[in-house]
């Protein structure tokens, strides 16, 4: 299904994100320390900037973690959930529509010419649950959702709605553990 070329770039971009799992998984508690020490120095903008940031290049680093150090720092429950679902909007939006305008032609390059009408086929038919799982887990990649040519309405239904639930659920755990 891949090219020689996209076999390649696949096998390194897997051993990419194992690497960044294997380092957030040692080092996550160091993050959210570092976070919590930045968001309490420079407050909601430290939050919007790391917010849209990490829904825009692909990493393993979530916006959930961000917003949770936010939390940790004292911010404003309500206002640094809103401040991260801006933030990763934008930083998903912006990521998508970079993907879907630029690396559509990469992706076409990746892929071997007699299986491209399979994998068409299999983006648009499971696509919206991949974008779903991703949004919900740490794989959440906007720019790749666009380079393999998703829709906007998937992104919105399956990818950032998800992910604002999400983030709503994270800003009520103060409200919900405090006595």
């Amino acid at each position: 299904m891949l090219t020689r070329k996209g076999k390649i770039v696949f096998i390194l971009m897997t051993l990419l994100l194992v690497v960044s799992a294997l380092l957030l998984l040692i080092g996550e508690a160091y993050l959210q320390e570092e976070f919590t020490d930045v968001i309490s120095r420079f407050g909601v903008s430290a939050l919007f900037v790391f917010a849209g940031l990490f829904d825009f290049v692909p990493q393993f680093i979530s916006p959930k973690l961000v917003l949770i150090a936010a939390l940790i720092s004292g911010l404003d429950p309500f206002t640094a959930v809103l401040t991260a679902i801006l933030g990763t909007t934008l930083g998903s939006i912006f990521a998508f529509e970079v993907g879907h305008h630029y690396g559509r032609d990469y992706v076409e390059r990746l892929i071997d010419r007699k299986n491209e009408k399979q994998f068409e086929r299999t983006i648009h038919e499971y696509g919206k649950w991949g974008v779903l799982v991703s949004a919900i887990t740490l794989l959440y990649m906007p720019i790749v959702i666009g380079a393999v040519g998703i829709s906007r309405k998937v992104l919105w239904l399956y990818g950032i709605l998800p992910r604002i639930f999400i983030y709503i659920l994270i800003g009520l755990f103060p409200y919900i553990f405090s006595s």
